[in-house]
């Protein structure tokens, strides 16, 4: 058991190593990169290449092929040396940056990342106006099936006021109310209209044709055309007309 541990233990260890190795050898290796590019401004790198030999150097002895065949306090030097060098190349690399910002290739490659830049704030304005204006019109059209789907109930309610004699009984008695003689009153037809030119949107309204006594007696035809409160089916308005 004891064994197994062990081994478990230093198959762990070796598995952390590789990766410290990668992520070292990976970090140097891109600071090494910008040798390259100072040198070509003609900047004074030798102390930021003296740091790159001393980096080399450790990725070497942390290199699992050569580390694990060395003895234990060179191991631990080796670990121990990876933050001087971290330390020593963030010395060197910090000038020799702020220099190359006024080479001309600094210049050049500061206004091209300007420009960069900006397109790509440009891009990202034109893309959230875009997602804005989608979000809007995405917005409008629940909206409108929204109230599209209330017309629709409402315009079916009032549908539904009509009761099995054909007529809505709130508006008789509204409209026996406004007559001179209320008994002569005789229903002929009650039917719903849309006003308004789209069907879809229209308003719902009934419009009641009846016979009743006029003021000298005489028994007349009209109209009148009602709003109806859906739910309760009781009259909102009315306008009466001659038929």
């Amino acid at each position: 058991m004891k064994e197994f541990m062990r081994r478990s233990l230093a198959l762990f260890l070796a598995i952390l190593h590789w990766f410290a190795f990668d992520i070292v050898t990976l970090f140097f290796g891109f600071i090494a990169t910008y040798a390259f590019k100072f040198a070509a401004a003609g900047l004074e790198i030798a102390a930021f290449l003296a740091a790159i030999a001393v980096a080399a150097v450790v990725v070497i002895l942390l290199f699992p092929l050569v580390f694990f065949r060395l003895p234990a306090k060179a191991k631990v030097a080796s670990y121990a040396l990876v933050l001087p060098i971290l330390l020593a190349l963030a010395g060197t690399i910090g000038p020799l940056a702020e220099a190359y910002k006024r080479t001309p290739s600094g210049v050049w490659e500061a206004k091209a990342e300007a420009e960069a830049a900006a397109v790509q704030k440009d891009r990202d304005h034109k893309e959230a106006e875009q997602a804005r204006q989608a979000k809007a019109r995405h917005d409008e059209e629940n909206v409108l099936r929204e109230d599209l789907r209330y017309i629709a109930a409402a315009q079916e309610k009032v549908q539904g006021c009509i009761n099995w004699r054909g007529q809505v009984p709130s508006l008789v008695r509204y409209v026996k109310k406004s007559l001179h003689n209320p008994r002569s009153f005789e229903h002929v037809h009650s039917e719903m209209r849309l006003l308004g030119d789209n069907p879809l949107t229209g308003v719902p309204v009934i419009v009641m044709e009846y016979r009743a006594e006029n003021g000298f007696g005489a028994i007349r035809t009209a109209a009148v055309t009602a709003k109806i409160v859906p739910d309760d089916c009781s009259v909102q308005s009315a306008e009466f007309g001659e038929d």
